[in-house]
């Protein structure tokens, strides 16, 4: 059973996100927040495996949500769901710990499948999400760029920045396998080691690093 905990403030939204998630068997809704600090309140209480959260929302955002919920509950799980494709609550999200980013367009059955993803510790970034931050790149701080360049020393293989292009397109590795003719122990392989490269902890992270150092 995976846990969720609902942060919108919006009632009709957060209540229709409760009755579609619960028609799913293995979810179920424990509470829902207005914002992000009542989301952390409440993880408090209950504990979820996730939190879905709204970007913008009164007294204390979903920014604010997820830096309160990362600091004290490492474990739990935080994947956006907005209407919002801009480039700054992306970028944030991404650098408070969000798991995943999500829009608000996105179809049910995707949704449901987005949480299972997050939930077993994959990163899920919408791809329009992902296309901004593309787009956006030149926009990061100087702070930002600083840090970065210092990471751009680092050489890899052609395989390797095949593979780290293939994963900020959101390619498994399953996928990653059949397109470069590689098994999948082999992928696993190249990807720790890529991860060692870069002491990045997870595929979400590699994305937005590859993509503000122009890998992809």
């Amino acid at each position: 059973m995976i846990n969720i905990i609902i942060a919108d403030d919006q009632e009709i939204l957060r209540e229709s996100l409760k009755s579609l998630i619960m028609l799913e068997p293995d979810f179920k809704v424990v509470s829902v927040a207005q914002n992000g600090l009542e989301a952390f309140e409440l993880c408090s209480k209950y504990m979820p495996d996730v939190v879905l959260m709204d970007v913008i929302m009164p007294s204390h955002n979903g920014l604010e949500g997820i830096k309160l919920i990362k600091e004290k509950f490492d474990s739990i799980k935080v994947m956006m769901l907005t209407s919002f494709e801009d480039q700054k609550y992306i970028s944030k999200s991404l650098e408070y710990g969000a798991d995943g980013y999500i829009l608000k367009d996105i179809n049910p059955e995707m949704l449901k499948l987005a949480i299972k993803c997050v939930y077993s510790g994959i990163p899920v970034i919408h791809k329009n999400a992902l296309a901004i931050l593309t787009k956006n790149v030149g926009t990061t701080d100087s702070n930002d760029c600083k840090h970065e360049s210092v990471k751009q020393n680092i050489t890899f293989t052609s395989k390797e920045l095949e593979i780290i292009d293939l994963i900020a397109k959101g390619k498994s590795n399953t996928d990653i396998a059949k397109e470069v003719f590689l098994s999948k122990g082999r992928i696993a392989n190249i990807i720790t080691r890529i991860f060692e490269k870069t002491r990045l902890n997870d595929r979400t992270e590699l994305a937005v690093y590859a993509i503000k150092n122009h890998i992809v």
